[in-house]
Parts: C-alpha cells; structure tokens; sequence
C-alpha cells in the first residue's frame, strides 16, 4: 500500500483533497462537505529512479511531449536517440490496468532508461535560450502542432519544458560544433550512437525500483 509521502512526490494538484488508496494504482477524488464528487485521476506508480517515482500518467505525459517535439523539431536529436521507445505503436501500453500485462512490463522495463538519462541531465547545467523557445512556438503553429505546453506568453511549460531541456543536454554534449553550423549527417549518426553508450552507462549506474 502506497504511503501518503509517496504521493506527495508526484506534486498532485492543490485542490484534491482526499486520496483513495487501493491495489495496484490509487484513485484521486475531489470532496465537497456533503459528498465526494467524480474520480479526477486514476493512475499507479511504474518505476523509480535514483529516488524519482514515475507513474503512469506521468510517462504518458512524456510519451505526448516527446511527439510533440517531433512534430515542433523534426530533426529531434532526443527522438532519434529513443525512436523505438517512443514510437507510436506503444501508446497503447498506457492504458491504465490494476495488474500490467506482460508487453506493458516489458515495454515500461525498456522506458526505465528514459528515466534514468532525464534524471542524470537534471544534474548538469543546461540553459534554455529563449529564442530557441520563440522558434519552437513559430514552428508547432506553422506545423499545426500541439501548443498546449506554451502558456499565454508563449513559454514551454510542464514535462515538455523537460524533454526541451533533455533535448539541449544531448545536442551540447554530442554535436558541440553545431552552433558553427558544422554538423553533418554523419555527425548526427555519431552522435545517436555516443548518445546511446552514455545511456547504457547511466543504466548501468542510476539505482532502479519497479512497481509490479
């Protein structure tokens, strides 16, 4: 049974009020005085890494951010590096079930190294320029992406500001010549597969949790 603690770490919304605990996953409701109104959010956690849960619903966020990355940015370094993992034909694992199925554990066991290279990023410096950010919002409205994960002001918001910011951590450390505008595609199949060694290495390092 999942401690109120460990909820806590997923930075569930303010306004929920009571949570409903049960087997394989938990339940969040709003209450009234009188009543509990409808379920907002059903989801369990999947992994954790190196003392980060994710949960379901947090991974689907992230399955979304990286597609819309790669409609924003077609030639996503980050997209290229995990084309398997995020390919479209596992959208479907999402699906919520109390007990997962065995493409879902063998899917989200494959995912845990996604986790483990967005958690070791987090640990470098990485700046996010804004003209970068203003090109992404020109190119989602002129590719007819989703621009939900721009606010009012037009800044990258959510998990998206996360898989940007991975983004910018790959394309630092393995095409370091491409703001002289001297990378090729020879330089970019490089950098897939330097990209790929670190993430085998990292795997290798970070501690891991399953939650099945």
């Amino acid at each position: 049974m999942w401690t109120l603690t460990r909820l806590f770490n997923l930075k569930i919304m303010k306004s929920i009020h009571i949570v409903l605990l049960l087997s394989g996953g938990f339940f969040l409701y709003s209450s009234s005085a009188n009543s509990v109104e409808k379920v907002l959010l059903k989801d369990k956690f999947v992994y954790k890494v190196a003392g980060e849960v994710f949960s379901l619903n947090e991974l689907k966020n992230y399955f979304k951010s990286v597609h819309t990355l790669k409609c924003i940015y077609k030639d996503s370094l980050l997209v290229r590096v995990f084309q398997e993992e995020f390919n479209l034909k596992h959208e479907k694992l999402y699906a919520y079930r109390t007990d997962f199925s065995i493409a879902q554990k063998n899917y989200f066991r494959g995912l845990i190294k996604f986790g483990k290279t967005l958690v070791y990023s987090k640990s470098h410096e990485v700046t996010i320029n804004p003209s970068l950010v203003k090109y992404f919002y020109l190119m989602g409205k002129k590719n007819g992406c989703s621009l939900k994960d721009f606010d009012q002001k037009r800044r990258i918001t959510g998990l998206f500001l996360e898989v940007v910011r991975l983004e910018i951590f790959l394309r630092t450390r393995f095409l370091p010549t491409e703001s002289e505008g001297k990378s090729t595609d020879e330089d970019v199949k490089k950098a897939v597969i330097a990209a790929r060694s670190l993430i085998k290495s990292i795997d290798e390092q970070l501690e891991q949790e399953i939650y099945w």
